[in-house]
């Protein structure tokens, strides 16, 4: 059977969050006994993105429109978040340091590798400092049911992160970088961060713009030549001027990394963070949850929710 149309997809799905395609499934699930039901509580762009999803789903034909609620009824009930697989590892232990060592096993028994890494992480962790004695046993057989219960419950922290079917096009810059897998992702905020040092040398002279390329590396050093070139017209000036100042600004306060590549990989979460929370603030975590711990915090503290983040309940 065919678990995964691609139409409404590739046209209005691809740049909802879960959020929204869980609100999605409520108005699809409404419309089955309420024609037309699409009222939104959601503030905009949301409202129109889901509106516009609602539309395309509601006019396939019946078997099409129900395979459709079934993807999406899926996802939401999954007992793991979707996307959990690309967590970082750090974030997992987390979720999971302060259960029981049979909860812990529990939850990661069915998980992808990344979850079950972090699992051992904590056990080992744990019985090295000898603070689990008692619960070493293997959990007592629990019924499914159950264990997605125990799972939902304990990984209510990572934020899921729907995936976009192949050949979808992604326009939200949120959703398009919660869903690069890590090696993508960091290679797109090498790309950022070596147009944001860049345009922070506009107007520098030689000498400057040669530390910045041994900064950067050479690899790097032709990305970052192009975007130090001024804007040449004068109507172009004032915004050339604003852009320049920002870039100084996120670049004097990026930590420098323990190689080139790293140091672009900061620059560029800055970029981006302070981008993404300008933009599309919702979906801050959802790419954050995903980057090694040193990237998170230039992300974060770009994006101005270092401290929220940090102070989340686990």
């Amino acid at each position: 059977m065919e678990n995964n149309p691609g139409a409404p997809d590739d046209s209005v799905l691809a740049d909802l969050d879960a959020t929204e395609r869980g609100f999605v499934l409520g108005q699809l699930l409404g419309a089955e006994n309420k024609p037309g039901a699409t009222e939104t509580n959601l503030a905009e762009p949301a409202a129109t993105r889901c509106r516009e999803a609602v539309q395309a789903i509601a006019e396939l034909p019946r078997p099409e429109r129900v395979r459709w609620i079934g993807l999406l009824a899926r996802e939401a009930l999954a007992p793991l978040p979707t996307g959990i697989e690309d967590v970082a590892e750090d974030i997992l232990c987390e979720a999971l340091t302060f259960e029981s060592a049979s909860t812990i096993r529990v939850v990661a028994a069915q998980g992808p590798p990344t979850l079950q890494q972090a699992a051992v992480a904590v056990l080992q962790r744990r019985a090295r400092t000898a603070t689990d004695e008692g619960d070493r046993g293997g959990p007592d057989a629990l019924a499914a049911d159950a264990v997605a219960d125990i799972q939902r419950a304990v990984m209510t922290r990572i934020v899921p992160v729907p995936r976009v079917a192949k050949g979808a096009s992604v326009v939200r810059l949120g959703r398009k970088l919660a869903t690069l897998r890590l090696p993508a992702l960091l290679a797109e905020l090498a790309v950022a961060g070596a147009e944001l040092l860049g345009v922070s040398l506009r107007g520098a002279d030689d000498i400057m713009l040669k530390l910045a390329i041994d900064r950067a590396g050479a690899t790097w050093s032709e990305r970052v030549l192009g975007a130090a070139r001024p804007i040449a017209d004068a109507a172009g000036g004032a915004g050339d001027a604003a852009l320049r100042v920002r870039a100084r600004a996120l670049a004097g306060a990026t930590t420098p990394g323990d190689n080139p590549q790293r140091t672009l990989e900061r620059l560029g979460a800055r970029d981006l963070g302070e981008r993404l929370a300008r933009e599309d603030p919702d979906l801050v975590v959802s790419v954050a949850q995903r980057l090694p711990p040193d990237v998170r915090r230039e992300f974060l503290a770009a994006a101005g929710e270092l401290n929220e983040f940090q102070a989340r309940p686990v």
